[in-house]
């Protein structure tokens, strides 16, 4: 079964520095989240200050995501639970190599309410260098 349907999303963005501190961010915006069996993927758009438009797909089946990102910045990162995994960012600064470990892959929906929450936590290294830890929240509300 395949379900499409517009969702308001609230995006908590948590990363614990590599040196202790930590930053939250948060982001409201809409996108549409498709359904494809147990496979989740969120799509939205972020405008990101002093850059432009980014756009981000999130992929979410079972044990596994991927977050891509595409426009004044880009991103693909593949994600396993458990497992130490290749990626890039581009930024107009560069390219950068990334590596990650997917230490949390949680997905919460619930289809006849039309809402739910989907969470993705991870250890982040770009260059070999550790930049963090980090937790994305997705809030989602289906949008009537």
């Amino acid at each position: 079964m395949e379900t499409t349907l517009a969702v308001k999303v609230r995006l908590k963005s948590i990363m614990k520095h590599a040196d202790g501190d930590s930053e939250t961010a948060v982001l409201h915006t809409k996108g549409v989240l498709y359904i494809k069996g147990k496979t989740y993927f969120l799509r939205y758009r972020e405008e990101v200050e002093g850059l432009g438009p980014v756009d981000h797909t999130i992929k979410i089946k079972g044990d596994e995501a991927l977050i891509l990102r595409a426009g004044a910045v880009s991103m693909r990162q593949p994600l396993k639970i458990g497992k130490d995994l290749a990626g890039t960012y581009t930024s107009p600064y560069g390219q950068m190599d990334t590596v990650t470990t997917l230490n949390r892959c949680e997905v919460d929906w619930n289809g006849k309410n039309r809402s739910g929450c989907f969470i993705i936590g991870y250890d982040l290294a770009m260059q070999g260098q550790a930049v963090g830890h980090f937790v994305l929240t997705f809030k989602l509300e289906g949008v009537r």
